[in-house]
């Protein structure tokens, strides 16, 4: 049996109902008589459309001995973007590194594109 097909006004105006109703998305799904995983789709789906790309992240702090550990005490921070990975000592020049960052970010877009 095939279901009813909704439009995407039709599901962003559930979900925004949903975001203010405080319920639990079964509850939430139950109460609209939505079936939960229909609307457990809608959510993940509505999910990947908003989500910001991870340009960088942190990985760990980098100890002398070239070991990978987190640690507030260490001398660095190691940060990967995209393929790169960048090894930054407790001096490092704020401005410098998001330039080096904003770089790889744009490369690893392009290369994605």
């Amino acid at each position: 049996m095939r279901g009813v097909s909704r439009s995407q006004a039709e599901k962003e105006n559930w979900l925004a109902q949903y975001k203010a109703s405080g319920l639990s998305a079964n509850a939430f799904a139950k109460r609209e008589h939505l079936p939960p995983s229909t609307f457990f789709q809608w959510l993940a789906d509505s999910r990947r459309a908003t989500r910001v790309p991870r340009i960088a992240r942190v990985l760990c702090g980098a100890s002398s001995a070239g070991e990978q550990v987190w640690s507030s005490r260490s001398s660095g921070l190691l940060i990967e973007v995209g393929n790169a990975r960048i090894h930054v000592g407790a001096d490092f020049d704020r401005t410098a590194l998001a330039a080096v960052i904003d770089v790889l970010g744009a490369r690893g877009q392009k290369s994605a594109s």
